[in-house]
């Protein structure tokens, strides 16, 4: 198996490596592809987490100061949904 950040660092060199051994180089770029999706979908995530919480926190302080919270609370699941959706 193959250290990713090997592949990230020096792509060439692994291409060469696994031309040696009779398998396909597009192999590598599919990979880097692959890995700047889940980068990015990762990055995505931690952000809805963070404005989940943040927005959850506010919740707290409006039920205590006795103000109705039904809308806010909506938007929670649907950033719940959406992050759902985002880590399959």
């Amino acid at each position: 198996m193959l250290d990713p950040n090997l592949i990230r660092e020096k792509p060439d060199f692994v291409k060469k490596e696994i031309q040696k051994k009779n398998s396909d180089p597009v192999l590598v770029d599919r990979f880097l592809e692959i890995d700047t999706k889940r980068k990015a979908l990762v990055k995505e995530i931690d952000i809805l987490r963070h404005d989940r919480k943040e927005i959850s926190q506010n919740i707290g302080k409006m039920i205590a100061e006795g103000k109705n919270a039904e809308d806010i609370k909506a938007h929670v699941r649907e950033i719940a949904s959406e992050i759902k959706e985002k880590e399959k």
